[in-house]
């Protein structure tokens, strides 16, 4: 039986629910609404398939002997599809290139209720709803079952998310030849919980349903991002993610990650993903020119297999060899965890108490001095004139 402290360490994969033969466990949000295992003891047979599965409990499970740890800058040739991802539009070409080939896809959508979720698909429509930051600890599921059906067909999977979720896949299904895995550069994922309520507040303050939301449109650039709001009412509200954007604040600072996000198992030295992809934060001048500020890509290859695929799209990519250095001085979350944030505990203790707004603005870390460049960010971007000032204010 699956033994150790779930709050602190617990992935919420699903896994062990996914494996459990007498179906002994099942997964349920706890009171920070993050996924967590409960068992029932009398249903359990103490065949030990929860252990052997869960990517906690075997972290060195599929974990490559040859690591090839090449670092790249790169982005997508096509201008306008890189405008509609996150930074450098490098998994819409590779989930092109899976599909071509009679493959399936895995990634993170929003459902009907704009609640993240894996689905997995050979359908390219489908696979569009994949592109795009979803800043929400998104739920497996039962994609793994499904990835392994897909496999036994003889057929190839590509499967993207987190660098834990790509370890739960893994430690799953074991060893695949088919299957590919690509990891985004995690800082942490946030509450659901967190996100519904922050939902239903925008929701009840616009008289009308949220439809959409781009947590990193382009409207000025990669740099910086802007938050969409979409309402079904025909409303759109706009503001910059990290500065303004009191949802994006909070979850810049870390102040609604899950427990085991402070404590990841699954950073540089462990990466088993065979791509890793994240943004490229701080690139120089000459790449930012290069690209008119529509999205770099910080791209690891880890592995043999990882190569052979991104060798498949080399003519759809602009790509140069880069040193890890250049990415970890931006983004120190490749090599270590974030810390756990000093008013996290007050938070959630007041998640069902408080207005959500006012819960995060008591609780984020926000000098006078930060609020004041924020406010006159927020003003330069409503008035058209952030590229005039955005070096004056960094």
């Amino acid at each position: 039986m699956i033994d150790f402290n779930f709050e602190k360490n617990c992935y919420g994969c699903r896994n062990c629910e996914n494996i459990c033969p007498t179906k002994a466990i099942r997964i349920e949000e706890n009171k920070e609404g993050f996924l967590m295992p409960v068992i029932d003891e009398e249903k359990c047979i103490k065949c030990g398939m929860c252990n052997k599965k869960c990517p906690f409990l075997n972290l060195e499970v599929n974990k490559e002997k040859i690591r090839l740890n090449k670092w790249y800058s790169c982005y997508m040739k096509d201008e306008e599809k890189r405008k509609e991802s996150s930074s450098g539009g490098i998994f819409p070409i590779l989930a092109e290139c899976i599909i071509e080939k009679g493959g399936h896809v895995c990634g993170c959508v929003w459902n009907d209720k704009l609640e993240a979720v894996h689905v997995v698909t050979n359908k390219p429509e489908e696979v569009n709803k994949m592109k795009g930051s979803k800043y929400v600890q998104s739920d497996l599921n039962e994609t793994v079952v499904k990835i392994k059906s897909i496999l036994n067909e003889g057929k190839i999977v590509l499967f993207t998310g987190t660098p834990c979720q790509v370890a739960a896949v893994k430690s799953y299904l074991v060893e695949e030849q088919n299957l590919y895995t690509m990891a985004v550069i995690c800082e942490g994922v946030a509450s659901p919980k967190v996100w519904r309520k922050y939902k239903g507040y925008i929701e009840e303050k616009n008289h009308s349903k949220l439809k959409d939301v781009k947590f990193r449109s382009k409207d000025i650039g990669w740099e910086p991002p802007v938050m969409k709001q979409i309402f079904k009412n025909g409303k759109i509200k706009s503001q910059l993610t990290y500065s303004t954007n009191i949802y994006g604040k909070g979850y810049l600072q870390g102040l609604y990650y899950r427990k085991s996000c402070n404590n990841c198992q699954y950073k540089y030295d462990n990466y088993n993903a065979d791509i890793i992809v994240g943004d490229f934060w701080g690139a120089d001048k000459e790449l930012l020119k290069e690209t008119n500020n529509n999205g770099i890509s910080a791209i690891l290859i880890n592995t043999l297999k990882g190569e052979k695929i991104f060798n498949e799209i080399n003519n759809k990519v602009t790509k140069k060899l880069i040193d890890i250095e250049s990415v970890v001085k931006n983004n120190k979350m490749v090599i270590k965890s974030n810390k756990k944030h000093k008013n996290r505990d007050n938070f959630f203790r007041n998640i069902d108490d408080l207005n959500i707004e006012v819960n995060i603005n008591k609780n984020i870390n926000m000098s006078k001095q930060k609020q004041l460049k924020n406010a006159i960010k927020e003003i330069a971007y409503k008035t058209k004139t952030y590229d005039l000032i955005k070096n004056i204010i960094k």
